[in-house]
């Protein structure tokens, strides 16, 4: 998320040298935005890793969905009600969690 908003030229969007699409952020908001959602996909990671074989897959939607709804919240806090990232805390979420909980399927029990 750092390295996509500090990437310019880029059009339309955030960048380190202009924000005219969305004149309510900036890159020190996306900054903020996506620092503050870090501990989001380590729980999401860690909920992967733990997520238990058999169990079914609207649990393993649900946990994330609480876990989602966290980070919004922290998200929205950092940047002062600035949606700056969340289809990112949902799809990367899944992404985190579906690759963390093949990868501990993958461990030694």
């Amino acid at each position: 998320m750092l390295n996509e908003v500090v990437t310019w030229p880029k059009p339309g969007l955030v960048d380190p040298v202009e924000h005219r699409a969305h004149p309510d952020m900036d890159v020190f908001t996306f900054i903020q935005s996506a620092t503050s959602l870090r501990p989001y996909f380590k729980r999401a990671a860690t909920a992967g890793l733990n997520f238990p074989t058999g169990q079914p897959a609207p649990l393993f939607f649900y946990q994330l969905r609480l876990l989602g709804q966290r980070a919004e919240t922290t998200m929205f806090k950092a940047t002062a009600g600035v949606n700056t990232h969340k289809g990112t805390i949902f799809s990367l979420g899944i992404l985190t969690e579906a690759v963390a909980t093949l990868r501990g399927r993958q461990l030694p029990s």
